[in-house]
């Protein structure tokens, strides 16, 4: 069986290679057993007959063999083809690639040992078939689809009607994707371009179009062989609305788009608007004018250009309007100005030529009155030669400006007449903290207009110096906790500001005051003991304040230590307290010859350490300590003066 199956197949690639029908399709039959099976082959040919085609290589079978040996072949006898004689195993039919039909085979076999007959089929796509007995399909009555079989175990049926159904139209192309015009398009040419893409398989197109949605009426149709139509001039009508669509025609068939719709352009101007009034040239127009023009066939709105040059490269005003007049609004048109102005015609696609170019010129009034800006009115401290500055005013072509002691401008202090709006009083005009009164005015050709006015005071004396420290000293040392701060009297100052730090660069102020007379009380509290303070002070006015003062430094005192004199010692010495004994407060004196890291300690008599004094950095001087010792027993006592190359011990005895 297999090598049967083989042979088949070779049969089959061979016939194929020899003979290429339009349709070649193969049937199998076989009884089941090893050497009982054959091939027979069937389809379409453009050239076939009914009957035996050599070319085609068909020929008539010998006869079939006895009773009891496999046969199976194609043959006439039933269905009216005598031509095919004995029998045929190839039996091709007239039909071409894109035949729709049906066509009728008979199938003769006979069984050889086996016990029934199977066929077998493996139809492409657009082939089916039907297989039936010669007895109307009552026996059989199998369809024949794609890859199947049937198996006949009635051995009384040896003939059967094979129809074959061809559907081997291609399907139609795709319909084809609008492009241009766009969807709801406007304004669109007489002569517009319809483009749509490419479709895969068309052999032509055909387009359409129509004032109806339903293509009951046809303004225009073509068939092409591009995708793309240029509706020819005459054809369509200005301001219609026109729905389109093109079909992809091919061997299947053809496929329409869905439709489009655009509306073509209006008419065309052939004239321009006649203007009417103002008159060409006209003098002494209203700043809000009515500009005035005839009506225009075929218009249904008007742009209107109004331009201080007659080119409109600058223009004052533009409008709008359905109506065959315009009111220009206040604030578009500047006073004494010429003006030029056009008209254009506008329907819903085309705008008509410009009208002829008429110019105006607009009255002459008074300017505004200027809005003054500064200084504000009420403005302290205003320096002697102040800039007095206004709003720019419109139709102004000069301005004047007063400056008075008095609020009527009885007397007057300055005046001028200039083209800009702000001036500068010169030097000398004004006095110190005095109050003044200014105001300004636009004049042109038609008049003036003067500001509301306004008020200002000058400012106060200049402070040129700074006020001169006098005490403490400049690095005084052991200066008390609460010291006064004095300086010299500033001319032209009211306050004076003060300021003390511990940096000489004041980033950090310990206390700042505002004073009125040139001396200062630190308040208790604010310094610390044994501190490197720095101040200065400046002078102040209602509008000035002085340069600030050098700065000045002092040391606070030592906690429990006064400098007794200023005088520097020549070395370091020890004395006897005093009182001793005492109890409980005795005063231990002690000299400094230079600035040293010191220390002053209380042992007892035991040689314990039980308090030290001091034991920091000083300076030279003369210097005495007050010891309090209210929590010390009764006894005798060592104190110790210590530096780096000094030592001295004295003894107290201290009695409750």
């Amino acid at each position: 069986m297999k090598s049967l199956t083989i042979l088949t197949l070779l049969l089959s690639s061979l016939i194929s290679g020899l003979f290429s029908q339009v349709v070649n399709n193969s049937l199998i039959i076989t009884d089941n057993t090893s050497i009982g099976v054959d091939t027979l082959w069937f389809g379409l040919d453009s050239a076939a007959t009914d009957g035996i085609d050599a070319t085609l290589g068909e020929y008539q079978l010998p006869p079939p063999p006895p009773t009891g040996i496999f046969d199976c072949r194609f043959v006439g006898e039933d269905i009216s083809i005598p031509q095919m004689g004995q029998g045929m195993s190839l039996d091709y039919r007239q039909g071409t690639s894109i035949y729709v039909g049906n066509r009728l085979h008979e199938l003769k076999f006979q069984k050889g040992t086996g016990a029934s007959v199977t066929l077998r089929w493996n139809l492409p796509s657009g082939i089916t078939g039907k297989l039936t007995d010669l007895v109307g399909g009552v026996i059989v009555n199998d369809t024949m689809v794609g890859n199947g079989n049937v198996n006949i175990t009635n051995g009384a049926i040896n003939k059967l009607y094979m129809r074959i159904y061809y559907n081997l139209a291609p399907p139609p192309p795709p319909a084809p994707r609008l492009i241009l015009p766009l969807n709801g398009a406007v304004c669109v040419s007489l002569t517009p371009l319809l483009d749509w893409a490419d479709t895969t398989s068309a052999l032509y197109y055909r387009v359409e179009v129509s004032t109806s949605p339903a293509f009951t009426t046809v303004a225009d149709s073509a068939t092409s062989v591009n995708s793309q139509y240029t509706i020819p001039s005459g054809k369509l009508l200005n301001n219609t609305l026109y729905y389109w669509h093109a079909a992809s025609v091919g061997v299947g068939g053809s496929s329409w788009s869905s439709s489009r719709s655009f509306t073509t352009t209006t008419v065309s101007f052939s004239a321009v608007p006649q203007l009417l009034t103002p008159k060409d040239d006209s003098t002494g127009i209203s700043l809000t004018p009515l500009l005035d023009w005839n009506n225009l066939t075929g218009a249904i709105s008007y742009k209107v250009e109004i331009s201080v040059d007659s080119l409109f490269s600058s223009i004052a005003d533009s409008a709008t309007t359905t109506l065959s007049q315009y009111t220009i609004s206040a604030g578009k048109l500047s006073i004494g100005t010429t003006y030029y102005w056009r008209v254009f015609g506008k329907n819903a696609c085309n705008t008509s030529s410009p009208s002829v170019v008429w110019s105006f010129t607009t009255i002459v009034n008074p300017p505004p009155a200027p809005r003054l800006i500064l200084p504000l009115n009420g403005a302290a401290c205003v320096s002697l030669t102040p800039l007095l500055d206004w709003a720019d005013t419109t139709g102004a072509i000069n301005y004047r400006v007063e400056v008075s002691t008095s609020p009527t401008f009885a007397t007057i202090a300055d005046s001028a007449t200039i083209t800009n709006s702000q001036y500068t009083v010169p030097v000398g005009k004004l006095l110190n903290n005095t109050l003044y009164y200014w105001h300004a005015a636009s004049v042109n050709a038609g008049g003036s207009s003067w500001s509301t006015s306004r008020s200002f005071t000058t400012t106060t004396v200049i402070l040129p110096n700074p006020p001169v420290l006098f005490q403490p000293i400049n690095g005084a040392i052991a200066q008390p906790l609460t010291p006064t701060l004095i300086w010299s009297k500033l001319t032209g100052a009211i306050r004076y500001f003060v300021q003390l730090s511990t940096d000489s660069t004041f980033s950090v102020i310990t206390d700042s005051a505002t004073v009125t007379d040139s001396f200062y009380t630190v308040p208790s509290g604010k310094l610390a003991n044994h501190v490197v303070y720095y101040w200065r002070v400046t002078g102040k006015n209602t509008c000035n304040t002085s340069p600030t003062t050098n700065t000045w430094h002092f040391e606070t005192e030592y906690e429990g230590i006064e400098q007794i004199s200023n005088i520097i010692p020549k070395e370091f010495k020890l004395y006897n307290n005093y009182p001793n004994p005492f109890n409980p407060i005795t005063r231990i004196p002690f000299d400094i010859p230079r600035k040293s890291f010191v220390s002053l300690k209380i042992w007892d008599i035991m040689g314990r350490e039980i308090m030290t004094l001091i034991n920091e950095e000083m300076h030279a001087g003369k210097y005495e300590y007050e010891f309090y010792a209210p929590s010390i027993s009764s006894g005798i006592y060592f104190y110790r003066l210590e530096s780096s190359d000094y030592v001295s011990i004295k003894r107290m005895i201290l009695l409750k």
